[in-house]
């Protein structure tokens, strides 16, 4: 016999959750139980379980962020030094 913390059916604990395409499965922060951790639920899209796609889709974003900024930085130097030497040539 198992309790419902534990049981497929029922509860959060260890083996209520489908572990095939997940990462990770937090026992805190449980959105469901937690009242404040729902308000993150409802803002941000917070859930205790990750899946493959939305670690993926994480990773991107930052990646997509860090070269962005890195090109806005580099137009930013650039147009500096050119703006810079035009300067010294007149």
């Amino acid at each position: 016999m198992l309790g419902t913390d534990v049981d497929d059916t029922g509860g959060d604990g260890p083996g209520s959750y489908d572990v095939r395409g997940n990462v990770w499965h937090l026992e805190c922060c449980n959105p469901e139980t937690d009242q404040a951790w729902g308000v993150f639920n409802s803002v941000l899209g917070w859930t205790n379980s990750a899946t493959l796609g939305s670690v993926l889709s994480y990773v991107f974003y930052w990646v997509m962020v860090i070269v962005v900024l890195v090109h806005l930085k580099y137009k930013e130097v650039r147009s500096f030094l050119l703006l810079f030497f035009t300067s010294l040539t007149q």
